[in-house]
């Protein structure tokens, strides 16, 4: 049985393009070897700079932003998945977030995939000048946006149930691949 599961798997990631993938606990170490694997997929694109730094933010949030104990995390380990096809690189990451976290969470996502390249800016500009301030978990709020600046798409994203007061939040960016000149 196991043997089929790593068959189907391994034809899955081929299918989808998944040059990365990893479920676990994010670890700085682990960080640091997975971004130098990335960007060996990368460096072939004049993209690589955007890409790297959306992949470096997207982690970040993963260790950041997980879910608030041990226990969660054993039970709901986060996710990262790293991917192209000819036209665009994806990141996509999934982690536990409780349910108060969901609705602020979904407004700024919302809020981002509603404003443009320069209402992105002006907000950016405005969260920095004005500091919304520095959260608990080390954020100011400005990583959504940056990432939203940098792919130049809507971001797409999902909360998924688990349990009571627990949720799985599911973020996929989508960035143009620039082919070097």
């Amino acid at each position: 049985m196991f043997s089929n599961y790593v068959y189907d798997t391994h034809r899955l990631m081929s299918d989808k393009n998944i040059n990365l993938a990893f479920s676990g606990h994010f670890t700085p170490e682990l960080i640091t070897s997975m971004l130098a694997m990335t960007k060996s997929s990368v460096s072939k694109s004049a993209t690589l700079k955007k890409v790297y730094n959306i992949i470096i933010e997207c982690l970040e949030n993963l260790t950041k932003h997980g879910a608030p104990s041990e226990e969660q995390k054993k039970e709901f380990p986060s996710i990262f998945i790293f991917g192209n096809d000819d036209d665009h690189f994806y990141v996509s990451t999934g982690n536990t977030i409780s349910e108060e976290e969901v609705e602020p969470l979904k407004a700024k996502l919302e809020k981002v995939n509603s404003l443009d390249k320069q209402g992105l800016r002006a907000w950016y500009n405005d969260v920095i000048m004005n500091g919304e301030g520095v959260s608990e978990k080390g954020g100011a709020g400005l990583g959504i946006i940056d990432v939203a600046m940098k792919s130049g798409n809507k971001l797409e994203f999902e909360f998924k149930p688990l349990r009571p007061g627990f949720k799985f939040y599911v973020l996929k960016v989508k960035v143009g691949i620039q082919k070097k000149k």
